[in-house]
């Protein structure tokens, strides 16, 4: 038999305390239908090299779409757009 390991117990037990916050908040979905609304959300991250020899690395958090943005309001998740630069010498 199989023995599970911490990080599925873990993973599990964040599962289910979010599918039960939602349905606290009388929000009933399957966690099929909560990760497929979620997983639009995206994150990109540009790397480029400038002409002065740096690497620069551009990492951009877009806004949720409006059923993520839900599950995000209801879970009490603090949403926000932001960026995040940083430059290295080659």
């Amino acid at each position: 038999m199989l023995q599970p390991c911490v990080s599925d117990v873990l993973a599990y037990s964040i599962l289910k305390s979010i599918v039960y916050k939602l349905n606290q908040s009388n929000y009933h979905a399957s966690w099929a239908t909560i990760k497929k609304r979620v997983k639009t959300h995206m994150r990109a991250t540009m790397i480029f090299n400038d002409s002065k020899g740096f690497r620069i690395h551009i990492r951009q958090t877009g806004l949720p779409e409006a059923k993520a943005a839900q599950i995000y309001t209801l879970l009490n998740v603090k949403v926000c757009k932001n960026q995040v630069i940083s430059k290295h010498r080659v």
